[in-house]
């Protein structure tokens, strides 16, 4: 399909998405001002799950671009990719506190919790490759960003796991969102 026909059918479908969103919410009703906080119940629909899984990614991946400019500026600092399990340790614990809560369990107060891997075979043509179809054993709880760091081609590739354990995706393309870097 040519660029230009899925860009122009990319917008029909926003557009359609934004007018059906726009019904909805005007078939609800705008809700009554409460005279008292805790009688505001609202009286429009609940996003739907598929709204919120929208939401969470989107938090996910913004947290996981914070996390690849804190690593990026870490490695030109160090000149080099974290190299022992010591290291992976201590920048799990220096950059956890910077985590905002985990989008994919509100209200339990979780933190989005990241962990480093390493994986000499990451090179460029497979990273591309990744961004349609990952591994399998890439997997983590839901919420949870994974730095992979790679010796052998001095850099990193950061993926964050969605409500079903995979690689978060585009919801539009479907395509895995990912932040790389390099390790100098």
């Amino acid at each position: 399909m040519p660029a230009r026909t899925y860009i122009r059918s990319s917008r029909r479908r926003r557009l359609a998405l934004t007018a059906a969103l726009a019904l909805a919410l005007a078939a609800a009703g705008v809700p009554a001002s409460a005279e008292v906080e805790s009688d505001a119940v609202p009286d429009w629909p609940v996003p739907s799950f598929s709204q919120y899984q929208i939401y969470a990614t989107r938090n996910l991946y913004k947290a996981m671009k914070v996390v690849g400019d804190w690593f990026q500026q870490r490695n030109a600092r160090e000149g080099h990719c974290p190299e022992s399990s010591a290291d992976q340790t201590a920048l799990a614990a220096e950059i956890a506190e910077s985590m905002p809560e985990n989008p994919f369990k509100p209200d339990s107060g979780q933190r989005i919790p990241v962990r480093f891997v390493w994986d000499d075979t990451l090179s460029e043509p497979v990273i591309a490759h990744y961004r349609t179809k990952p591994p399998p054993t890439w997997t983590a709880p839901a919420g949870t960003i994974t730095v992979v760091i790679c010796y052998s081609h001095e850099h990193f590739m950061i993926w964050g796991a969605g409500y079903e354990q995979q690689p978060i995706r585009h919801e539009m393309t479907q395509r895995v969102l990912y932040v790389k870097g390099n390790c100098r």
